[in-house]
């Protein structure tokens, strides 16, 4: 019986673990948004190519994801699939997380899996391709969800396994991962208040300082400049965020509308919390309860004020089967409540699965028809069981195939040295060869790369630009749709670049100058 017993408790797991990579991994082969879905496919090759985030090619974020998937790529190979499975395994690790933290909380068994289930469909589906947001704040949370079942524990070093979780996090993205670093900074202080155990407090910024260290031994290892690392990842990056804060406006009506089913999910946490209070006065503040229901509630509203500022699609919807599981106790013990949170939960989950799942919402490809998809096995092997449709060719992605085999054909007949400048980011994997851009991708609103001249960071992209040109010997640029000579806007002398259109989809453009001319 107890044999039977612990398979069953294995099995459950298991199975939640394998439909969280099996739903994601087939979402992630729905369409393709070429910026956004195959944003770190060729930064992941160009690593084992020997090139370097940062040195090699200007980034905001996704560092750790860059390095992930070169990772990945050189243990299992560079395909498609591989790519997706980078996605899909943080969206297991994420569900099984909770679901032992849920199983933590007594929270029953038939719930759980619901929740949990809920939770696979809404998790990192929405975008099935390694994304930063996704990163940053799955990984954020899986930190805080780390802390919150360590406090009580007595083996206090592992308080200093929470930095790393945190600076893998800010790796991905800097926010929200560190509005989530300063949460956490704060239970922890919270805690000690309560507990006064210092220990936990020096286990902490002990892991801070250890974490820290490695990354700087890693980022000389790898022949990365701290200053450059700086200069583009935290204080680009500050700009960014400046112009993002001064340009905020706040909509309370738009905020109630896009949010209103994730604030009322908020609400009974909030209820829980005053009412346990009133209950139990400050003991309730000792109870792991009162940290698990305050830091879940702070969460969500971080992560609200995050989405408000970024302004990228929405996607942390994910949050509401979390949030209702959390506040089981008010509703699970009148069967009327029960029902109508179940089917609300249902609700939103089938509501999302459809919009940003079936739809594709996340990547803008709400507005195609996925039956005209066709297998990108056509374009190269690499991509296999990719079914290629774009919002750019939704009509017929046949012909969009179609130039990218005449782009494909004509870089593999090219003898000169090239820089590739698309968003199409598989050409250095299906080629083997490095496309040297200077960016990961080309979004065209500062959030790639300084575009503007009056910005302090754009000589420093252009000096980047000009080194990479000279130390590869580049002699000729091409550019891919939608990329125009444009982007090359203040980075090198029009004058020494000579056009020439070669089909609707590429560009070539000649350096015509010496490099001391550029």
């Amino acid at each position: 019986m107890i044999q039977k017993r612990v398979k069953i408790n294995f099995l459950i797991p298991a199975l939640i673990a394998l439909f969280a990579i099996i739903i994601n991994q087939f979402y992630g082969n729905r369409g393709i948004f070429p910026h956004d879905s195959t944003g770190h496919f060729d930064t992941g090759f160009r690593i084992l190519l020997g090139d370097n985030p940062v040195e090699d090619y200007w980034i905001v974020s996704g560092f750790f994801l860059d390095y992930l998937q070169a990772g990945l790529f050189k243990l299992f190979g560079v395909n498609w699939q591989i790519y997706v499975l980078h996605a899909s395994l943080l969206n297991s690790i994420f569900v099984l997380t909770f679901y032992f933290y849920f199983e933590r909380l007594n929270v029953r068994k038939n719930l759980n899996i619901f929740f949990c289930i809920c939770l696979c469909v809404l998790g990192y589906t929405s975008s099935g391709t390694p994304f930063v947001d996704h990163h940053s704040t799955l990984i954020s949370i899986l930190a805080l969800v780390f802390f919150l079942r360590i406090r009580k524990n007595n083996k206090y070093y592992y308080f200093s396994f929470i930095p790393f979780l945190l600076l893998i996090a800010f790796l991905s993205k800097p926010v929200p991962a560190a509005y989530v670093t300063l949460l956490i900074l704060s239970l922890l202080f919270i805690d000690f208040l309560i507990e006064r155990k210092a220990i936990k407090i020096i286990s902490f910024f002990s892991g801070g300082i250890i974490s820290l260290l490695i990354f700087l031994i890693f980022l000389r290892a790898e022949g990365i400049s701290l200053d450059n690392f700086l200069t583009q990842y935290i204080y680009y990056s500050q700009e960014i965020g400046k112009s993002r804060l001064t340009n905020l406006r706040f909509d309370f009506f738009g905020v109630l509308d896009e949010f209103k089913l994730l604030l009322l999910s908020i609400i009974p946490l909030l209820v829980l919390l005053v009412k346990k209070f009133s209950e139990e006065g400050i003991k309730f503040l000792k109870k792991e309860e009162f940290f698990s229901l305050f830091s879940f509630f702070l969460l969500s509203i971080i992560l609200i004020f995050y989405q408000l500022l970024t302004r990228n699609q929405t996607f942390i919807f994910f949050l509401i089967p979390i949030l209702v599981c959390l506040s089981n106790e008010l509703w699970n013990r009148k069967r009327i409540y029960f029902i109508l949170v179940i089917l609300f939960t249902l609700f939103v989950t089938i509501k999302f699965h459809d919009r940003y799942n079936n739809h594709r919402k996340f990547h803008e490809m709400q507005t195609v028809d996925f039956s005209k998809s066709i297998d990108a096995k056509l374009i190269d092997n690499k991509l296999r069981g990719l079914k290629w449709i774009t919002p750019q060719e939704k009509l017929d992605p046949k012909l969009e195939v179609l130039e990218i085999l005449k782009i494909k054909k004509h870089l593999l007949s090219e003898k000169e040295k090239y820089m590739l400048l698309t968003n199409y980011s598989f050409f250095s994997s299906i080629l083997n060869k490095n496309n040297e851009s200077f960016t990961r991708w080309f979004v065209g609103d500062g959030t790639d790369y300084p575009s503007k001249l009056d910005s302090k960071f754009q000589l420093i992209l252009k000096n980047l630009v000009i080194q990479k040109i000279k130390t590869k010997e580049i002699k000729k640029i091409y550019l891919i749709k939608p990329i125009s000579e444009k982007n090359l806007k203040n980075l090198i002398d029009e004058k020494c670049l000579e056009k020439k259109n070669l089909s609707t989809y590429l560009t070539q453009i000649k350096i015509i100058c010496s490099i001391d001319s550029l």
